[in-house]
């Protein structure tokens, strides 16, 4: 069976003959997520991930609620996840930090993480690079980096972030990177982490080696 593929064209960049949404202004990320996940996609890709020939057929075996291959730059998302967690929360406009607060509140939820490794996976130069990089989107970084202190109580000395949990030492890079290193994806090593702490076993389903 051949997947549907629907674009989300916010940038009116797209020249390809998949069919297209066009929205009349940019829609933001979590946004446009929302309405791909309203369209019953299921595997959403952002525009500057290339995938492996077996990424996307790997990620729809997964029997995971949400299933990265690479972080929320390519993840797969199911009915039941949107039940448990919700949508994506569409006040982080245009970028920067809902990926953060969606990883938090699916770790929350206690729901299992999924994870496809694919070395074929490409992440080419993207648009919401690191706002020291680009001064014009540095009011959007600190705008959501200020929403996602106040939602999740996140204060200066690195606790709050799940009100009535005391936060471990090996807590604190986590919370760290979150302050400042959001616009790099959350690693491995601190993904399993979170979750351990929070009492939940992440999983890896498919492994993909190059040339296999």
């Amino acid at each position: 069976m051949v997947p549907r593929i629907l674009v989300l064209d916010n940038g009116r960049s797209y020249q390809g003959s998949h069919p297209t949404l066009l929205p009349e202004n940019n829609l933001g990320v979590a946004t446009s997520w929302n309405i791909l996940w309203d369209h019953q996609c299921d595997i959403l890709i952002n525009s500057d991930i290339r995938v492996g020939k077996r990424t996307i057929e790997m990620m729809a075996q997964s029997d995971s609620l949400i299933t990265m291959a690479y972080e929320y730059g390519l993840f797969r998302v199911t009915p039941e996840l949107k039940v448990r967690v919700g949508r994506f929360d569409e006040r982080f406009w245009p970028c920067y930090w809902e990926d953060i607060d969606y990883r938090l509140r699916v770790a929350r939820a206690g729901v299992e993480v999924g994870s496809v490794i694919d070395p074929e996976i490409e992440h080419l130069a993207g648009g919401s690079k690191c706002y020291r990089e680009s001064p014009w989107m540095a009011p959007f970084w600190v705008a959501n980096e200020g929403k996602t202190y106040r939602k999740w109580g996140i204060d200066s000395s690195n606790k709050g972030i799940f009100p009535g949990k005391e936060v471990p030492d090996e807590m604190h890079p986590i919370v760290e990177h979150i302050h400042h290193c959001s616009h790099l994806p959350l690693i491995p090593d601190y993904q399993a982490t979170l979750l351990r702490w929070l009492g939940v076993k992440p999983k890896i389903e498919y492994q993909c080696k190059t040339g296999k």
